[in-house]
């Protein structure tokens, strides 16, 4: 598999990329080839075609330079291959499907998520909005949750076209505030969602994937607290925009506290337009405060 990594230079400076590849060369494990490599006249940006078996193979050496520069990665085919697929009629096969597949929730999913904190969401969305959910692991590998739960992705996230999103759900867990997670692919992704206008949740620890692509410098948003995010974020630009509340939607942006999955479910219904005003409000009655409908 080829791949396109742009390289974007932190600070616009590649002083520190060249001074490390002299130090201690590309990095690079087992079985990921350097093929060639561009950079441009302004030495902002260097444009790397890398070979792998598997995608997760690129992980290793992206997190060895991730401190350094911020990745955009697109896997590609050469032109001979490309027009191979067009004349023998895939591309247009490949364009229909696109066409006729539907939007659909994707939540992700690690070892370690916290299941619990998007099941209010999921089941409502399922059963009363008909949404299709497809789950999203960094890999195409199995992944345990906190509660024990073994789960397979439907997608890995590298595979995950914006278009293809009616929602992205972050549940929270420990691995957001180890950010032992690679940004490289789920910060642009978050970007393209938000830019076009398209739902992106997030509760408790997985707010901070929300500050570190930027998105809460701008727009109101809660967390477990605004000294967890600035603990956590050393960049975070929005506490203005913090707002101590269970659960905030503001610009198409959900975020919540570890402590609210039920008000976190009640602001996804809201902006996908689950329930009336009325049914939601005796959803949340019910399932916040244990009250049944008289």
């Amino acid at each position: 598999m080829l791949f396109m990594i742009v390289e974007h230079f932190r600070g616009g400076d590649p002083g520190p990329v060249y001074e490390r590849f002299r130090l201690h060369g590309r990095l690079a494990p087992e079985g990921l080839r350097y093929v060639t490599s561009w950079v441009t006249s302004d030495l902002t940006r260097c444009y790397q075609l890398m070979e792998c078996t598997d995608r997760g193979q690129l992980d290793p050496w992206l997190h060895a330079w991730s401190d350094l520069v911020e990745f955009e990665v697109h896997p590609v085919i050469t032109s001979a291959e490309a027009a191979a697929r067009v004349l023998s009629g895939e591309g247009k096969d490949n364009s229909s499907r696109e066409q006729a597949r539907h939007r659909s929730v994707h939540v992700m999913i690690f070892d370690g998520f916290a299941d619990w904190e998007p099941a209010h969401a999921l089941a409502e969305l399922r059963r009363w909005g008909k949404r299709a959910v497809r789950t999203v692991g960094f890999t195409s590998a199995p992944v345990v949750s906190m509660g024990g739960l073994k789960v397979s992705p439907d997608i890995a996230l590298d595979a995950v076209a914006a278009n293809d999103v009616e929602l992205l759900l972050l549940p929270g867990g420990d691995m957001w505030e180890r950010a032992t997670y690679p940004r490289q692919l789920l910060d642009p992704l978050i970007k393209a969602l938000v830019d076009d206008e398209i739902p992106v949740a997030a509760i408790c620890a997985a707010t901070l994937a929300l500050g570190r692509a930027g998105v809460l410098d701008t727009r109101r948003h809660t967390s477990n607290g605004s000294e967890y995010l600035q603990a956590h974020l050393p960049y975070y630009a929005g506490a203005s925009y913090y707002i101590d509340s269970a659960a905030v939607r503001d610009q198409h942006v959900i975020t919540a506290s570890g402590l609210a999955p039920v008000d976190f479910a009640r602001e996804i219904f809201a902006e996908l337009h689950v329930f009336n005003a009325a049914d939601e409000a005796l959803w949340f009655t019910m399932f916040k405060d244990g009250r049944a409908p008289s």
